[in-house]
């Protein structure tokens, strides 16, 4: 649409604080949302299971680039807020920005 007007946000979403910034932010710059795409994603490898590496390999070499399965060990830390990292990066920090603007959508 030619009269689009799209902004691009940076947020940290596993921070609590940057999320409710950001949308104070959002609140003041908007007053009606239409679309909102959010996009985080992280899963922290620490290391390769070698073990599982190889028969894989051989079996379905796809099933590993696209997923990791079995070969990447992840590893999670807890943030000050209690929650794991991941958790809060992938699924928490979308569902607080969204409730936060919830208004600015309606």
């Amino acid at each position: 649409h030619p009269d689009a007007n799209i902004s691009l946000v940076q947020l940290d979403t596993s921070n609590t604080a940057s999320v409710k910034a950001t949308a104070l932010e959002l609140s003041r710059r908007f007053h009606h949302i239409d679309w909102l795409y959010l996009n985080a994603g992280q899963m922290p490898p620490s290391s390769i299971n070698w073990r599982g590496f190889w028969p894989l390999t051989f079996a379905n070499i796809r099933h590993i680039i696209n997923t990791g399965g079995r070969v990447l060990q992840q590893t999670d830390t807890i943030l000050d807020n209690g929650l794991s990292q991941v958790f809060s990066t992938n699924a928490f920090g979308h569902y607080s920005l969204v409730r936060e603007l919830e208004p600015l959508t309606a």
